[in-house]
């Protein structure tokens, strides 16, 4: 459907294989929950995966031909109950526990709350590299959506050493946007590569992708009816996301 190229394609099925931790973005109804679910079908079959969803919409059970599960995947579903007990499977008391499930890999379905965001992060800061989708319209507003989401539970700790944290762990954000003739596109690929050496208090972004416009067409009424462009590729990973794929066999 256009959402994206096939070079960004290639890239983007390196992240699973990879062992990288990416997010997926984008406004509501932007369709990041559909083109982060084609990302993770690239997920290896032997990686130990530990999927949590409040509602599932991902499903990562790869089937034989007679239907029988063959990858090493455990779904699990949260759920929203008022005044939970610490046993009560909310999304928060799974991410609590999740690590005790021998992990190699984490995704979540969407980070909402500002205790899911913690939660995120800490686990990541166990060496663990983990997916998740959530609300932001770009690849530095998704690294400061996320910061403010982490600050807000973390009582005192300074801003600059919490990003200097996120920045070392996040490696690609993907944004995604339904365009005003309702066409989905992914518009940024970007990878994260740790803080602006001129301001502290900012991510630094290396974009790979974007969307470019060319043109806008419209109808008699002076309505938007097609959006033209294309994806072009806009800058190159670091030698750091190379040798980190080098790393898991991926050459």
């Amino acid at each position: 459907y256009k959402t994206l190229s096939d070079n960004m394609a290639r890239l983007l099925s390196l992240l699973p294989k990879g062992g990288l931790t990416w997010f997926t973005v984008g406004p509501t109804a932007s369709g990041k929950t559909t083109t982060n679910n084609a990302i993770l079908q690239e997920v290896p079959a032997t990686t130990r995966t530990v999927l949590v969803q409040n509602p599932s919409e991902i499903d990562l059970r790869f089937k034989d031909a007679k239907g029988r599960v063959y990858n090493d995947v455990l779904h699990l579903e949260g759920r929203d109950i008022e005044n939970p007990e610490p046993t009560d499977p909310t999304m928060q008391n799974i991410m609590t526990h999740v690590l005790r499930l021998s992990p190699t890999f984490v995704c979540f379905g969407e980070l909402r709350t500002n205790m899911e965001f913690k939660l995120g992060l800490q686990i990541m800061q166990a060496g663990h590299p983990v997916n998740s989708t959530f609300h932001a319209e770009t690849s530095d507003g998704a690294i400061r959506r996320f910061l403010t989401a982490y600050l807000a539970e973390s009582g005192n700790e300074p801003s600059d050493l919490a990003l200097m944290t996120l920045t070392s762990l996040v490696r690609i954000i993907v944004v995604q946007k339904i365009l005003r003739d309702g066409t989905r596109k992914i518009i940024q690929i970007s990878e994260v590569v740790g803080v602006d050496p001129d301001n502290p208090n900012k991510a630094a972004i290396n974009d790979l992708y974007k969307f470019v416009i060319t043109h806008t067409e419209y109808d008699e009424q002076g309505m938007v009816k097609s959006i033209n462009g294309y994806h072009k590729r806009v800058g190159k990973l670091s030698e750091g996301i190379i040798d980190k794929l080098k790393l898991e066999g991926c050459n």
